[in-house]
Parts: structure tokens; C-alpha cells; sequence
């Protein structure tokens, strides 16, 4: 018991079974993740620089340029290209 107290601070508390199990599992909790990490994950599932192409290729196409060029030109396939497109209309862009 003084253990949790030294992690926690707690003094004059009588722990009872019920919460020496429940303060077990805090404490294999606390050991296994001892700090809440940043996440490694970005905010979005697109990478910058990809999210700045997308909106060239959308506008480009939306002025007039052909799918296939557009594909050509960035070295992607005209499925993708239309993927593109259909994504920024179904968002309103």
C-alpha cells in the first residue's frame, strides 16, 4: 500500500480488496503506457503537398484540361484523376 501511496500520494487510505484489484489494474495500466503519447498518425489522410496537387489537378480540369493529359502530367492514371474529381465534387470544392 505505501507503493500507491508514494505513486499517488494518497496518505491514511485503507485500500480494500475490491480496490487493490481495481488499483492493480490502474497501475499496469499506468506502467504500460506511462504518458500519453503525440500521435504519430496525421490529421488528415493526405499528405500536404498531395492535397496541393489534388486541388491543381480539380481546378485544371474543372478549366477545361482533358483527364488524360492531367494523368500524363502527374504521373497517374486517369482512374485516379477521376477518382480526384469525384471526390472534390462530392465535397463541394
Amino acid at each position: 500500500m505505501k507503493r500507491f501511496a508514494a505513486i499517488w500520494g494518497w496518505q491514511g487510505y485503507q485500500a480494500t480488496l475490491r480496490d487493490s484489484v481495481r488499483m492493480t489494474i490502474v497501475l499496469f495500466i499506468r506502467l504500460l503506457y506511462p504518458f500519453p503519447r503525440a500521435s504519430t498518425l496525421p490529421a488528415s489522410n493526405m499528405i500536404p503537398m498531395k492535397v496541393d496537387r489534388n486541388r491543381e489537378i480539380f481546378d485544371r480540369y474543372t478549366q477545361g484540361t482533358p483527364a488524360q493529359t492531367l494523368a500524363d502530367e502527374f504521373s497517374i492514371s486517369v482512374r485516379r484523376v477521376n477518382r480526384l474529381i469525384s471526390r472534390f465534387r462530392l465535397k463541394g470544392s
